[in-house]
């Protein structure tokens, strides 16, 4: 792997936490404001989970010459691996992540592989 597509790779899940960030920030707007429930902070986070990645994969894929999939594949992995961690960091409690985790990690994945796949 060439140094440029690690710094590629780097760029595309910062795009990604960035997007993530914005439409959190959103989400949290609209719940203020409009008293949305538990129900659409639900969609609003799973909408997050596969647009972000995506994004982040998109650009990945802008870059590279062949196996998109495979790359924006990659950057879903990388980000729900991010996401995880930071999980355990912060809750400390590794059951919840287990039930929680494997939805959240299968949309960033495909999150990312159709991002990789529409570039």
């Amino acid at each position: 792997m060439k140094m440029n597509t690690v710094i590629r790779l780097m760029l595309s899940l910062v795009i990604s936490y960035i997007i993530t960030g914005v439409i959190l920030m959103l989400l949290a707007f609209c719940m203020y404001k409009l008293g949305l429930g538990d129900r659409m902070m639900r969609l609003g986070v799973t909408i997050v989970y596969m647009l972000a990645p995506a994004a982040g994969g998109l650009f990945m894929c802008k870059g590279v010459g062949e196996k998109k999939p495979l790359w924006g594949f990659l950057v879903g992995c990388l980000y729900a691996a991010v996401i995880c961690l930071v999980s355990i960091i912060m809750v400390g409690d590794v059951h919840l992540l287990v039930r929680e985790g494997l939805t959240s990690l299968l949309l960033c994945l495909c999150g990312g592989t159709l991002g990789g796949m529409i570039s």
